[in-house]
């Protein structure tokens, strides 16, 4: 008698985790790609040494890791960048400040029509020690959807491309560690 129910059993799970992980599957490609608006990277520097030359490396460096994340968003056919200049003057007030704004990021994508908004910043501890922080909100919500962190070991444009590259192939399009799933 036990044999019996077992094995009429297990054809209904079966069955029941065919429909249910069909039905996920096809709800969640529907939703793909999201529109996000990705605002340029911010710079917190707490290093004390503000040296001219190194603002200005550092400066492009956070351009250059912009674009390499907006490419590649792009590339992956999950994320739709967005043309962010209409907010230009909203952007122009938080400038340097995104990361810290309690979700205005949210706010200012949500106008320009995206789903997600994604705020980056490098923080400089030392020439030596640095991390690039990736937040990303969903603006109907204002919610945290996802939120990385990579270490960087060393202030050159190598060290930060190959850190931003890691991220963004290792937790940003990485199904183990994103929260943003197919």
């Amino acid at each position: 008698m036990f044999r019996y129910k077992t094995s009429l059993l297990t054809p209904i799970l079966l069955l029941a985790l065919v429909l249910y992980s069909t039905t996920s599957q096809s709800n969640n490609t529907k939703n793909w790609p999201k529109t996000v608006a990705i605002f340029d990277f911010e710079m917190i520097d707490t290093s004390g040494g503000m040296i001219q030359e190194e603002i200005i490396a550092q400066n492009k460096r956070l351009k250059i890791i912009t674009r390499m994340l907006r490419e590649k968003l792009e590339e992956s056919k999950r994320y739709k960048p967005i043309d962010i200049s209409p907010a230009k003057k909203e952007i122009e007030y938080w400038r340097g400040g995104f990361h810290a704004c309690n979700g205005c990021d949210a706010d200012v994508a949500k106008k320009l029509g995206a789903d997600l908004s994604l705020v980056g910043y490098v923080q400089k501890v030392s020439n030596l020690i640095l991390n690039i922080n990736v937040f990303m909100r969903d603006t109907k919500t204002g919610k945290l959807v996802e939120v990385q962190s990579v270490d960087v070991r060393g202030n050159t444009d190598e060290t930060w491309t190959r850190s931003m590259s890691y991220m963004i192939r290792n937790r940003i399009l990485d199904d183990k560690w994103s929260h943003m799933k197919e």
